[in-house]
């Protein structure tokens, strides 16, 4: 798909990555203990525990245009969040 045929996902997109820092957190700093990479989900949260609010509304702008723009990106948006985890 291209980047245009992405568009009519931007509400979900907003809705999941919110500017809201608080919120943010809420839906990605918690580990699901049923989640098959349990490991990457407890790295995600402590990456993100880590990270300045500011750092936060960043990524979660980041994660949103990777998501509309260049789907490709997300993971590697988040290997940078779970590598804050080891820092």
């Amino acid at each position: 798909m291209t980047a245009a045929e992405y568009r009519h996902l931007e509400p979900v997109v907003y809705q999941w990555f919110p500017d809201d820092v608080a919120e943010f957190r809420a839906l990605h700093q918690v580990v699901n203990p049923r989640a098959p990479l349990r490991a990457v989900g407890e790295a995600r949260a402590a990456g993100l525990a880590r990270m300045t609010d500011d750092e936060v509304l960043s990524l979660a702008a980041a994660l949103r245009a990777a998501y509309l723009q260049r789907p490709s990106e997300v993971d590697r948006l988040w290997a940078i969040v779970c590598a804050r985890s080891a820092a």
